[in-house]
């Protein structure tokens, strides 16, 4: 996961998420919690083009985080 700074500092941006299963996705970060879940909308499958919307992902399922650039 990325430190807290960077966290805060991207809120409402386009991000790529990586999971620990290899599985990519990106979406706007919306927040997190306490237990480290994260919120997204319009969050998609990377690979398949899959639309799943608004999600919740645990954070431990994450491998990293990276803001897209336009």
């Amino acid at each position: 996961m990325q430190p807290i700074e960077w966290i805060e500092k991207n809120k409402g941006e386009r991000v790529r998420v990586v999971l620990r299963t290899g599985r990519v996705y990106s979406g706007t970060f919306i927040s997190y919690d306490s237990n480290v879940n994260i919120l997204f909308e319009d969050l998609s499958c990377w690979n398949t083009k899959e639309k799943i919307g608004k999600s919740i992902l645990n954070g431990t399922t994450v491998a990293y985080m990276e803001r897209l650039v336009n």
